[in-house]
């Protein structure tokens, strides 16, 4: 099961969202507001791929890949870019998943109650 989460992660971690996304608004936090791409959301009953984008408060955009595990309810980022005036100033791939539990009412509880 481990080796086939990990192809999963890599396969899916070689490609980049599209701009011609369709960004669903969640929630605004700390000035910045969170949207989730409905076009690109890939799920199964176990878990879910999604592509998220926060608009900072200093004008920067954080892209992110996110794999959302059903049960238990937890989360990792695979990839995340930066972007300032439409270049990505910082990206990085995340080789090896940092799993992190689903608190009741945080962010990704809401985008967690979106996907399913």
């Amino acid at each position: 099961m481990k080796k086939i989460l990990l192809l999963l992660l890599v396969i899916l971690s070689l490609s980049m969202p599209s701009f011609a996304a369709d960004w669903y608004w969640v929630c605004s936090k700390n000035g910045g507001s969170i949207y989730i791409d409905n076009s690109s959301v890939q799920k199964t009953p176990e878990y879910a791929v999604i592509w998220s984008k926060l608009d900072l408060p200093n004008g920067d955009t954080m892209v992110s890949q996110i794999f959302v595990n059903r049960n238990p309810k937890s989360w990792t980022l695979m990839d995340a870019a930066i972007y300032r005036d439409g270049l990505c100033i910082s990206s990085r791939t995340y080789n090896s998943p940092n799993w992190q539990n689903i608190r009741p009412g945080d962010v990704m509880d809401n985008i967690y109650d979106l996907i399913w």
